[in-house]
């Protein structure tokens, strides 16, 4: 773990978390465990290899007579698991050096069937992703809109 302690003890640190070849059984009956979609967070954040490597930031205060780091590394854990599952496409963004949830949509200029260099490189950025995660699957569902579409080819 990397750390730096401000002279007020505040810890200011990045904790790295490699995890191999991760195996899952059925759910145990009565388990008052919480009911996570670990399998799809694992699809998403391991590589190729099955492999997950992941640095956590980690901060609080040693001042603290509460503070416990292992506690924090756990809920920064399961954070990540829920980002992986309510905003899948941003945590591939960050992961491959983008950002936000633009990855969750290639958009086409209207009546046009090319891609301009910003959505590519979101496109290319995806198929990054895929090839590098066999278990993370994507649907790819059309849209348009005629008004827009008829008014550029008018235009045209």
């Amino acid at each position: 773990m990397a750390y730096k302690i401000a002279p007020s003890g505040q810890l200011i640190a990045s904790k790295k978390i490699v995890l191999n070849q991760l195996s899952f059984r059925e759910r145990v009956a009565g388990s008052d465990a919480p009911n996570l979609p670990v399998k799809l967070a694992v699809a998403l954040l391991a590589d190729r290899q099955g492999v997950i490597d992941i640095n956590l930031p980690v901060s609080g205060s040693i001042n603290d007579p509460r503070f416990r780091i292992g506690p924090i590394v756990w809920r920064l854990v399961l954070n990540l698991i829920g980002k992986a599952i309510t905003a899948p496409f941003s945590l591939i963004a960050s992961a491959f050096g983008g950002g936000g949830d633009g990855f969750s949509r290639v958009d086409f200029a209207p009546a046009r069937a090319v891609l301009d260099d910003a959505a590519r490189q979101r496109q290319d950025t995806l198929a990054k992703a895929r090839n590098d995660r066999p278990a993370l699957q994507v649907t790819v569902i059309g849209q348009s809109d005629l008004e827009v579409e008829r008014s550029a080819c008018q235009c045209a």
